[in-house]
This record gives C-alpha cells, structure tokens and sequence, in this order.
C-alpha cells in the first residue's frame, strides 16, 4: 500500500474515533463505571474529552504527513506511527490481563490495526 493511502486511512479511522470519544463522552464513561460517584464520572469525562482530543490532533499530523514527497521519509513518519500505537496497543493488553480495568474490544483492535498497517506500509520494499 502506498504512504499516502496509509496516512489517510489511518487519519480517518483516528478522527472517527475522536469524535465518537468527545460526543459519547459522558455515555462510554457512565458505563465502564457504572458505580462510580459524580465526582469520579466527572472526572472521567474530561479525561475522554482530553483523550478524544489528543486522538484528533494525532489524526490531523497523519493526514498533514500524507503530503510528504519523499517516499522514505512517509515511511519513516509511518514507522514512528507504528511503534507509538504499537506502544499503545501493548499498554491496553497490559490494562486488560492484569485485570485492572476491562478494556472493550473496539479500541484494542482499532489500535492494532493501526499499528499493523503503519509497520506494513513503512517496512514494505520499494517498488519498481
């Protein structure tokens, strides 16, 4: 796959969720803590907003960097994007088997696949 169609695949999937991080905020944070206070969920909420935030700032540098010309360079922007949800990726894996929060399974596949795809694109052989 080229660079330039792996950074936007990748901005989009990362701007989706952001969003949906941001307008559900309340929602996915009520229900993964069904029992905490109004302190607690408050505090939760912001933290989402921030998180959903930082998702969508990370979605406009990849979809920025789809403009990069030189080929090796995309490849190395893309392999930093690589390692830093691969990062994330093992840090959620950490989180769920330790038991001490029950991640859904949407997040840790969607930065999987992000990951994946990233370290593909910037490993794959030049072509031609």
């Amino acid at each position: 796959m080229k660079p330039k169609l792996t950074f936007i695949i990748c901005s989009v999937l990362l701007a989706i969720t952001g969003i949906v991080m941001i307008v559900f905020a309340e929602q996915m944070t009520q229900r993964l803590w069904p029992d905490a206070d109004t302190y607690a969920l408050n505090i939760g909420i912001v933290l989402r907003y921030l998180m959903g935030a930082t998702i969508i700032t990370t979605a406009c540098i990849l979809f920025q960097a789809r403009k990069i010309s030189d080929v090796e360079s995309a490849k190395q922007v893309l392999f930093g994007s690589a390692a830093g949800h691969g990062f994330i990726f093992l840090t959620m894996l950490v989180i769920k088997f330790t038991g001490t929060f029950n991640l859904p399974p949407p997040p840790l596949i969607l930065t999987a696949v992000i990951s994946i795809l990233c370290l593909f694109t910037a490993l794959k052989p030049k072509s031609g």
